[in-house]
């Protein structure tokens, strides 16, 4: 009667499968690149109207057109940047580790591990914002194959104590 209730909370979650966690890049992935959109966006406006360039820029179709242009594509840029940001992320599951790599609008890289196979797990903080921020990298070392990098998550040292944890209760 339950198998007929069950939802999957990702694609390609097996029934008896639980998700015990869903990981994302660290929020600064996001906000460093629309920072310096928004940077970029808010100088567009500025210069010209501090240089009193606005009467030269909108004078002619053409230098009006590459403005506005050059503003939504920063706007895109952001929407591009966080559509990544929230289609990229980590789902550690009670039987395995999937990792949802988006690579761009149309382009998109699973891979997975089962829980049996990993044979290590790491994790490396380097440079001084992932330092100050508290991200880094998980590194899931699988026997026999390829294993899975976790970049760019908050609190590595945390998820890799939960998928050793994990991995220890799966092998008894």
């Amino acid at each position: 009667m339950a198998s007929q209730n069950w939802k999957p909370e990702f694609p390609g979650q097996r029934q008896d499968e639980e998700v015990v966690m869903m990981v994302y890049r660290h929020w600064y992935v996001v906000a460093a690149p629309a920072v310096k959109a928004l940077v970029i966006i808010l100088l567009s406006f500025i210069i010209p109207i501090w240089l009193n360039l606005g009467s030269l820029i909108f004078s002619y179709a053409i230098s009006a057109t590459i403005y506005y242009l050059w503003i939504v594509f920063w706007v895109i840029y952001v929407v591009y940047v966080y559509f990544n940001w929230l289609q990229d992320r980590f789902i550690v599951t009670n039987q395995r580790i999937i990792d949802i790599d988006q690579r761009g609008m149309f382009r998109r890289r699973v891979s997975e591990v089962e829980l049996e196979q990993i044979s290590g797990v790491t994790h490396e903080v380097v440079g001084f914002f992932p330092t100050l921020l508290g991200f880094g990298t998980v590194v899931i070392r699988a026997g026999g194959a390829d294993g899975l990098t976790l970049k760019q998550v908050a609190s590595p040292a945390m998820i890799k104590e939960d998928i050793t944890r994990l991995v220890k209760q799966t092998l008894r």
